[in-house]
Order: structure tokens, then sequence, then C-alpha cells
């Protein structure tokens, strides 16, 4: 699991950040404080700094400890049902493809709550799914030490995303 720890602002308004990767080692990256390009250019510093330990599906989490995404997307998790995604806050990329995601699983019929979510609460889902744009959405296999089949709900989220972008040829 990756924490990304938010620090002072540098003498260039620039919030230095501070990782804590696997086995407690750091890793620096920076950000300018609430710009989601500079967040997205942290994580990609945070892999550029440790890629043997700083995957790119590890869970990121923001200041509060709270699941923010993953080092290249963003997550999602269900449970009896439900799908949660972390609320945008401004400490994650809320992606396109996130957003149009939970568009297209509630115009579905599926409940779609956008709220904080705990890391703990990853241990408990039935199913993780993660969107971006390279991936578009993707079930999760593995979690820590769970083993995961994909759902029926990130099944239905991909075919649903997959039907909208044909439709807008953007695949």
């Amino acid at each position: 699991m990756l924490i990304a720890i938010p620090s002072v602002l540098d003498a260039a308004g620039v919030a230095r950040l501070r990782a804590i990767v696997d086995g407690g080692r750091w890793a620096d990256g920076n950000a300018t404080s609430g710009a989601p390009a500079a967040l997205a250019k942290r994580n990609e510093q945070l892999v550029e700094d440790d890629p043997a330990t700083v995957e790119a599906g590890r869970i990121v989490l923001d200041a509060l400890g709270n699941v923010a995404e993953t080092c290249s997307s963003n997550v999602f998790l269900a449970r009896n049902g439900v799908v949660a995604t972390p609320v945008p806050t401004g400490a994650f990329l809320a992606g396109i493809t996130r957003n149009r995601t939970v568009k297209l699983l509630r115009n579905a019929g599926i409940a779609v709550e956008e709220r904080t979510i705990k890391p703990a609460e990853l241990d408990e889902a039935d199913e993780i799914f993660t969107t971006g744009n390279a991936g578009k959405v993707q079930p999760v296999s593995r979690y820590e030490d769970r083993d995961l089949q994909p759902g029926p709900i990130a099944r239905q989220a991909h075919e649903l995303y997959m039907a909208f972008a044909r439709t807008q040829r953007i695949i």
C-alpha cells in the first residue's frame, strides 16, 4: 500500500509530498496544491522513484488516510450490490472514464455512492474495479492477499462503458 502525505509548501508554492511505501521507505514527489495534472505527475514521479515497490496498481491514500485512487486509475468497490468510489476532494484526479462510469451505472439502476472510503472497506469488498484511460473499466483480480473474481457489477460497468465508447467512436 502507498500512503501519500503532504508536507509544507516550498518557496515556489509547490507542496512537497512524501509517500511511505512498502517496507517503510520514502519516495518523494511534487504536486502543485489542488492541480489535478500535478497530482497525476506526482504519481508518475513516485513510480519513477521506486518502480519495484510502487506498482501502478497500488492504492494511494489521501492525507487523512482515506482511499484516493491507484497510481494509474480511479478505484471502485462493490459490496452487497452497492458501488462506492472516493468522492472527488482534489486529492486525486477524478478521471473522465470514472465520471462516465458513475453516470452509466446510475442510469442502469445501480446505486453508486461517491463518499469517503476507508482502506479496510477494500478488504471487505465483494468486487473491486478500476477505471482509466488506458484500461477503461477493469476488474481487480487480487487485492493484498485476496484473490478476487470479476463480479457482475464490474462486468456490467465494463459492458456499459464499452457500449457507450463505441457509440461515441472513442475506442
